[in-house]
């Protein structure tokens, strides 16, 4: 994952999920996604998701959740750097 500056600001492994705040709001996004390797992706329809996520309430809260998690993770992972002076 890079920022708009080019340099990169993280990496993924596989099985992550990239690109979720998408699925929420219209913003542009801030990183560019860049793989090192042949990967398969998952493209998800917003108004698809957003139809799931309406119809299904027990769906929604597990998205949610997994939403949750990877926010946390991402926070606490940025957190870290900072206090480390790699940002």
């Amino acid at each position: 994952v890079r920022g708009a500056n080019g340099k990169q600001i993280a990496r993924l492994q596989a099985g992550d999920h990239v690109g979720e705040m998408g699925l929420f709001d219209a913003a542009p996004s801030g990183v560019d996604v860049v793989a090192a390797a042949p990967v398969r992706a998952l493209r998800l329809d917003k108004d698809g998701f957003t139809e799931a996520m309406a119809a299904d309430d027990g769906f929604a809260v597990r998205v949610y959740k997994v939403l949750f998690q990877t926010l946390r993770d991402r926070l606490r992972a940025t957190t870290d750097r900072l206090a480390a002076g790699a940002i």
